[in-house]
């Protein structure tokens, strides 16, 4: 069932009162990380594509690429964690389907299995 809880304790509303104080550099910060990546990936992968009237918080970096396994260890070995966060598309979990044929999302399904897509992100 989709829903969300969205109650705060004493302890947990302190902790977002203190880190709305930082919330704007820290944007800033993962926003110039990211555009260091962007700029030295340009040639080398697919990097992400933020409208210019738009803003990300880059909870994650995502590049595609064509060996996510081999990517992975060798990003491993370098000591660069990453994470595939949506191994299953979520037009295909559980909580979306209740009942109904999913739709056909090809570049999302692929994106899960078939080819790479790998986010990753370094501070």
């Amino acid at each position: 069932m989709v829903g969300i809880n969205g109650r705060l304790d004493t302890l947990q509303a302190a902790v977002i009162l203190a880190k709305l104080e930082v919330f704007d550099a820290e944007i800033a910060a993962r926003s110039r990380i990211a555009g260091r990546y962007s700029e030295m990936l340009q040639d080398l992968v697919p990097t992400p594509w933020i409208a210019p009237d738009r803003t990300s918080a880059y909870a994650q970096y995502t590049i595609q690429v064509d060996d996510r396994a081999a990517f992975q260890a060798a990003m491993e070995t370098a000591g660069i964690p990453t994470a595939v966060h949506y191994p299953i598309p979520l037009h295909l979990q559980p909580v979306s389907r209740s009942g109904r044929t999913p739709p056909s999302l090809p570049h999302a399904e692929a994106a899960a299995g078939g080819w790479s897509a790998c986010q990753c992100m370094r501070t």
